[in-house]
């Protein structure tokens, strides 16, 4: 599996207006019920980036949050105007 940081994923899947804020590049599903993600967390702007050289913990969180929405839509198919909190998520990160 090869994941693809050329662009990011569409902003109303990940629902940031600002396309600048949209940290997901990519997403393959890799079982019934896993994915793959590619991010890109930026080296720095306004919303969030590098302090003191170390990223801001919030990339991560928010992170997190765009890729909840982004499953929920492309996994479970969810129009994009609705959004459903998960039952239950297992999050590994790896490098």
């Amino acid at each position: 599996m090869k994941l693809c940081y050329d662009s990011t994923v569409p902003r109303q899947l990940v629902h940031r207006p600002p396309v600048a804020e949209v940290l997901l590049a990519d997403r393959q599903q890799t079982g019934p019920t896993t994915f793959a993600l590619a991010a890109q967390w930026p080296r720095g702007n306004s919303f969030r980036g590098v302090r003191d050289g170390r990223f801001d913990p919030l990339l991560a969180a928010e992170t997190i949050r765009q890729a909840g929405i982004l499953s929920a839509h492309v996994g479970s198919a969810l129009p994009r105007r609705t959004v459903q909190p998960s039952e239950s998520s297992l999050w590994t990160a790896t490098r």
